[in-house]
């Protein structure tokens, strides 16, 4: 009896450790790396975005199927940023021309590395590594770090997303919507 209890912390235990942290919507912001001192959070207007990013390199109209209606999308660099009736909705950097996090705070970078250890990665700056070897939104990672979104007290049906390549370097930053 006292094994199968032993057994059954240790299973909870690591159950608990592979779960995903549950991030505040408030907390993560883009911000252009040439003025750290502000950020745009989803559900800024897309003017507020020029303003704080910068003019993007590309805007197109995007149909969201999710939403049944027509996104713009501006690309900023190979970056992508969608705006659901000109209020800022899911994103995707692939490149440094913007960082996420908070303003004065955690910040993550396109090229940001993972530290190895003895063993593989299990978390990146306070956040879970909790995925390993395989494709999410048709990219191959090594290493991903899935977290769920909330806003306030509410889930939100959305994700934040970081993936690795096999050398631990950060190539995508994604809220998306799930």
């Amino acid at each position: 009896m006292r094994y199968k209890l032993l057994l059954l912390f240790l299973f909870g235990a690591l159950n608990l450790k592979a779960q995903s942290l549950v991030i505040d919507i408030h907390q993560i912001s883009l911000i252009n790396p040439d003025s750290k001192f502000a950020g745009v959070l989803i559900g800024t207007s897309s003017e507020e975005c020029v303003r704080v990013l910068g003019k993007p390199d590309e805007i197109s109209d995007y149909y969201s199927e999710i939403d049944d209606d027509t996104m713009k999308l501006y690309r900023y660099g190979k970056s992508k940023l969608f705006f659901l009736k000109d209020k800022l909705s899911i994103w995707d950097v692939l490149d440094d021309r913007i960082w996420v996090g908070q303003v004065n705070g955690t910040i993550f970078k396109i090229g940001d590395k993972l530290a190895f250890g003895s063993a593989r990665p299990s978390e990146f700056r306070g956040l879970a590594i909790n995925h390993y070897a395989s494709e999410s939104r048709n990219m191959s990672f090594a290493f991903a770090s899935t977290n769920e979104v909330k806003d306030g007290n509410s889930y939100l049906d959305s994700y934040f997303e970081l993936l690795f390549d096999s050398n631990g370097l950060l190539f995508s930053i994604c809220k998306g919507d799930k």
